[in-house]
Order: C-alpha cells, then structure tokens, then sequence
C-alpha cells in the first residue's frame, strides 16, 4: 500500500516520553499501512536508541536510524526526510504526542483543499500555544494568518519540502528558515483549528532546549537575520511583509533586548545591540514601527539611532517603575515612558502614541433578570494609569453585521439591557467600551474575565422576541441570542410509553420560568408535512402529549413544542427519556420505531413492517 504520510521524528536522551510519542502514531485512526515513522536517534546515551531497535521489531511501519550526536534536532530531522517516502511529511518531536485523529484529518484537508501545508490546532501541554492561529479552521489560509507558529510540527506536503534543509548544529530557531520557507512557497495552507492535532509539552525538568542559557548572539542573530532576508525575497515591500517582518522583531529580536539583556556580559552586550540595530536598520519600516507596542516603539528609534544609553535608562526605568502613566491630549493618548518630550532625547512623539491601542481592564460579577424583563449585567470597565475622568457603557453589535450597535451605560457597577430594543434576532456579542474625556475610547469583548459567583441565567421569553439567550463564548466571553431555540433540557421527558394502538404518551416537566401554555407538533424530517400533537399541562409543570401515529405516515417524525410565557413563544425539541420504548404500531401495517437522535431528542421512524414489504416484492415478481 502506497506510504500517505511519513512521520519524521529526532530521537535524543528522551526515553521517559519515546513510548508515548510513538503509541500515538501508532494508535492513529489512518490506516497504519498508510503510515511510516522514521525515528533518528541522535546519539541517545540513556537507552533511547535500544528502545527503538525494540518496538521496530513490533511495529513493521517504523524504520531506525542511529547517527553520531548533530547538536541539534536539525540534523535528525534532515536524515528523516532524506529517508522519507509518504506524500506528506509530518515533523513530531519525542516530548510530545498526536491526537488520534490528526494524521486522517490533516491528511483529508491537504487531499480536499490542494494545499501543501496544514497547521493543525496545539495543545500546550505546560505552555502557552499561539492560540491565534487557531481561532477557526481555514480551509485557505494566508502565511500571515499563521506565521506566529514556526515549529516545524505540521503537515507538510513532501514535494514542497524535498529540497528543503534544516539548520545542524543548533538547539534553538533552526526550524524557522525552512518553516518560513515552506510558507512562502506553497501552493496553500490550512488551518485545523476544530480538533487538538498536537499535544505539545513543555519538560517540567527543564532540560528542553528552549529551556537553557541563551545562545551567543554571534550564532542566533545570523539565523534570525538569515529568515527575514527569506521574507524579504519572497514578499514584496508592504503591509503584507510588515506583518511578518515585526512577528519576528516581536518573537525574537525584543526578548534579547529585555531584562536578561542586563545581566549578560559586556561582549555579549555588544554583539547583541550591534546585530539587533542592524536588524533594526535593514527591515524597520514605518508599517512595522506602527505595529509595535509604544515601548518598543521609543527602543526601536533607539536602536535605529544607536542611542544605547536612551535604551538602557529606558529598559531600568520599565523594570523599576512597571508601566507609565498614560497621558491624554487634543483626542490621543500617550504612554509616558521615560524620555516622553525631553529635548534632549528628541524621541517623536509617535513613538509613545496609544491611541486605538487601549483595552479596558474589565470584570463581570454577576448576571439576571430584571422583574421588567430586563437582563442585568453587574460589572466594571476602566482604562487603568489613566486620570481623566472616564465613562463606561456596554456595547452590543450583531454578529457578522457592521450596523445595528446598541450602547448601554455601565454606571455604578450595572447595565441593564433592553432586548426589545434590539432591531434584530441573531446572536449579539458584548464589549465594554470606556471613553475618556477628550474623545478617547477602548473597548473589549466583555466577559471573560468574572467573578465566581458570575452564572449565566437560564433562557427567558420575551414577547416580540421568543427565545432569549445569554451564553459565554468558548473564550468565555459574553453573547445573547435572539430568537432561537429553548433548550431541550428545560423540558425534560420522564417517561414514553405504548398507551393503545398506534398510540404514544410522552409525559415529562416545564421547567420554563412562567410557562402558561404548551401546544405539541409533529413535524416530518426533511419535510413540510406536521400534524398537532394534543398536550396537556398541570398546575405544577407537568405535562402529558399523546402521539396518535395512526395519522402520520412513513417519515421520521420529530417531537417540537411551543411554549407560551406571557404574550412570548418559543419552539423547542423535545428530549428523549433515558428509557426508550420499544417498537410499535403506526396503523395500517406501519411500524413506529422511537429513538434517540445524536442531539439526545426525540423521534419516531414510522416505516413499512416486513410482511408488506414482503408482499409487495412477491407482487413485483408476479
């Protein structure tokens, strides 16, 4: 069987997490004769490499190199490739592990889509993960869309990477030229953002290699300066490049240039400001400059002026004071880090600006319904380091629309939001803006930041409205639907059972606050046919729904009931109780099979029984 995907792993002093890595591949869902891994062991001295030559034995689809220890996982990783035959190519490192489902899902993306790359969505196993990138799947992405994530550990199509090479010889960022590489040159990309792909771990031991001292500025700035020349070759100059160009002043130029830069030696000093001022002089743009936070901003112009002496009174005045004051002025705000005008330092005033790049500091502490129907939402937004005096409101825009804003004010830590006043239905997403006076304003999504005693409200009917909605995102942010649905779980199903001939009777409770009246429905699968399900409902929230299937007809029918709270209604789909009936009749040799969907709800397949079918087979032959 032709090889898919060939996984390429470096193998060094791992053998505590070797069997892991390598149970995942093997416990893949795609075929394993599909798959080959080809193992190097780098010059293991603590087993690792016996413990391959053992599980090949086991595993067929899994090759063994040993070579003399390279210094680094390029090297592995290049006698991987060399060796590889699959149609795709995936890099795994010996720490960490595959979901069961990766490789058959990358596979299918890359096959579905034609693109050369898949970026599957990271676990952070004791680390952060560039959660950006996989804020949604992207069956066509743009290098600027995951250029935050240069480790190799992705889907690559072997065609694009045959003449690719890693960086020997180096712990550390000797994957980014042949990752950015890989980028720039394909054909496509995707992003796999809605399954965990990768768990990627941090050692707790701390003996990963971006885990140890720094490496010399004489051997890191090269490859740094070596992949933004890369970008420079093959995006041409514009915002485009801008992005790229200051993901990597963000990631690997400013870190050296942070606290640490203190401690380390007077040569290294040195050899660290003269390769980040050369950076600085070779790809600072002003488009770049503009995406800097206004701390490096002000450090950028130093370096760009090779004022080091600014840099460093900078850098001790943000390590002793922590952020500065904002000030502002004539509608813009400024962050007044040291050297805001002193004449002497000519730094312009551009380099400190934060206008459009204040994020309220927020706190949601509780949430409710107002007697009048009203929700209520308990909370505070403030822009912080700020004097002015401020004003905060709530701010509701539609999803996936640029009208229909709807401001609430935030005073004296509550809001209460008017549903009715919202134009439309649809989901409604919640920020908190804050305005200074001046003219300046902030804003965040709102929510994700709570207290604990911060629950969301059951769903509520409001007339004019049906069903409305709070709910917290997968981030945890604030949102209100309109005029959904209510959800099955407020009218649980106690019980179904055969009460006659062609008969069903579903009794269960409302647990809808304020629910006046239920009417039942019948409603065809795929279809426009219905039929009323008669219904009756207690004092107590009770209620009793007789299925007559006699009327139904072949089909699956689906259980709905509306629900009416005061003048409001809303629709829901009627759940399934844990204990389902058995088979039964639908009248007129029709056989009713009731059964739980996927969802968890209720349906009836009423369908032909087996003496007709029977029946009408023989009548055909005849």
């Amino acid at each position: 069987m032709v090889v898919k995907v060939s996984v390429v792993m470096p193998v060094y002093n791992c053998r505590t997490t070797l069997g892991r890595a390598l149970d995942s591949v093997f416990a893949q869902t795609l075929d394993q004769r599909r798959i080959e891994v080809i193992a190097v062991d780098d010059g293991s001295t603590d087993g690792s490499g016996a413990d391959l030559d053992r599980l090949a034995r086991d595993h067929r689809n899994l090759r063994v190199l040993h070579q003399p220890n390279s210094g680094g996982p390029g090297g592995p990783r290049n006698a991987g490739l060399a060796m590889a035959k699959g149609e795709y190519v995936f890099f795994l490192d010996s720490d960490d592990w595959l979901g069961a489902e990766a490789l058959e899902r990358m596979c299918a993306m890359a096959d579905e889509q034609q693109t050369d790359v898949v970026v599957g969505r990271y676990a952070g196993i004791n680390r952060k993960v560039p959660e950006k990138v996989f804020h949604k799947t992207l069956p066509r992405a743009t290098p600027q869309d995951v250029y935050e994530t240069l480790a190799p550990l992705k889907l690559f199509r072997r065609s694009l990477i045959a003449g690719l090479r890693f960086k020997e010889g180096q712990a550390t960022h000797e994957d980014q030229i042949f990752t950015s590489q890989a980028y720039l040159t394909a054909a496509g990309i995707s992003v796999l953002a809605d399954y965990d792909c990768y768990y990627w771990v941090e050692r707790e031991d701390g003996t990963s290699a971006l885990q140890q001292p720094l490496t010399p500025a004489a051997t890191y700035f090269p490859v740094i300066a070596e992949v933004m020349t890369n970008v420079a070759d093959h995006v041409a100059f514009g915002p485009d490049r801008d992005v790229l160009m200051e993901r990597h002043f963000r990631q690997e130029v400013y870190p050296r240039l942070r606290a640490r830069f203190l401690e380390i030696g007077p040569e290294e000093q040195g050899a660290t400001w003269t390769a980040a001022r050369d950076l600085v002089k070779a790809w600072l743009t002003p488009g770049v400059q503009a995406l800097a936070h206004p701390f490096w901003r002000v450090n950028l112009h130093c370096l760009e002026q090779d004022r080091r002496d600014l840099y460093e009174e900078n850098l001790r005045a943000d390590i002793e004071q922590g952020p500065p004051p904002i000030l502002v002025e004539d509608g813009r705000a400024y962050a007044r880090h040291a050297h805001f005008r002193d004449p002497a330092a000519g730094i312009p005033d551009e380099c400190y600006e934060l206008t459009g790049r204040l994020w309220p500091a927020h706190r949601l502490t509780c949430l409710g319904w107002a007697a009048s129907g009203e929700l209520t939402v308990g909370g505070e937004a403030v822009l912080e380091r700020i004097e002015e005096p401020q004003t905060a409101e709530l701010v509701l825009r539609p999803r996936g629309r640029d009208d229909g804003e709807h401001r609430v004010p935030l005073t004296a830590g509550e809001a209460r939001i008017d549903l009715a006043a919202l134009p439309d239905g649809g989901h409604w997403d919640v920020y908190a803006s804050v305005t200074v006076a001046g003219g300046v304003r902030g804003e965040a999504r709102f929510g994700s930041v709570r207290d604990d005693g911060a629950e969301v409200p059951e769903p509520r009917l409001a007339e004019g409205i049906g069903v409305v909605r709070p709910y917290l995102t997968e981030p945890g942010n604030l949102s209100v639907e309109l005029g959904g649905e209510i959800p099955s779980g407020m009218l649980p199903v106690d019980e179904a059972v055969w009460a006659g001939s062609a008969r069903l009777r579903l009794s269960g409770r409302i647990e809808v606050p304020g629910a006046s009246k239920m009417r039942g429905e019948l409603r065809i699968r795929d279809g426009d046919r219905t039929f009323p399900v008669p219904v009756s409902l207690g004092a107590d929230g009770g209620f009793t729904a007789d299925l007559d299937l006699a009327g139904a007809g072949l089909g699956r029918w689906d259980l709905w009931a509306e629900i009416t709270v005061g003048g409001a209604a809303g629709w829901v789909r009627l759940p399934a109780p844990v204990t389902m009936p058995p088979a039964g009749s639908a009248g007129r040799l029709l056989r009713a099979v009731p059964y739980i969907t996927d969802r968890g709800t209720f349906t009836v397949l009423v369908s032909e029984h087996r003496a007709l079918r029977a029946l009408r087979r023989l009548q055909r032959r005849t």
